[in-house]
């Protein structure tokens, strides 16, 4: 789910008075979310990370959707693209089986 599941259940009707804030990492919302979820997530604030040189994930994805939402919101946006995301993952070394993370993809490490 990662960054996409974050948008996603931010956005979700039945869920998103639960929540004040979201901080998707990576990822962002399908093209159907992205017709609705900005007037659903309208007063919800948020702040997105996403590395510049994500080799998995295209930063034009949290790009569009950060876009739409500031378009939209009454509740404060904020958006960190470095231009470098690392590409070790000190985590990832303690699962065993885990394939090693490609150049950009850990901008969790910066967000936390």
């Amino acid at each position: 789910a990662g960054g996409s599941g974050c948008w996603g259940l931010g956005a979700a009707t039945e869920y998103c008075k639960r929540f004040a804030s979201i901080a998707p990492v990576r990822g962002a919302l399908r093209a159907v979310g992205l017709r609705r979820a900005p007037e659903v997530l309208r007063d919800t604030n948020i702040w997105a990370f996403h590395a510049w040189n994500d080799a998995t994930t295209p930063v034009a994805f949290t790009d569009v959707s950060m876009m739409e939402c500031a378009r939209r919101t009454r509740a404060e946006i904020k958006y960190t693209r470095p231009d470098h995301g690392p590409a070790d993952d000190p985590v990832a070394a303690l699962l065993p089986g885990e394939a090693a993370p490609m150049k950009g993809e850990s901008t969790h490490v910066l967000a936390y």
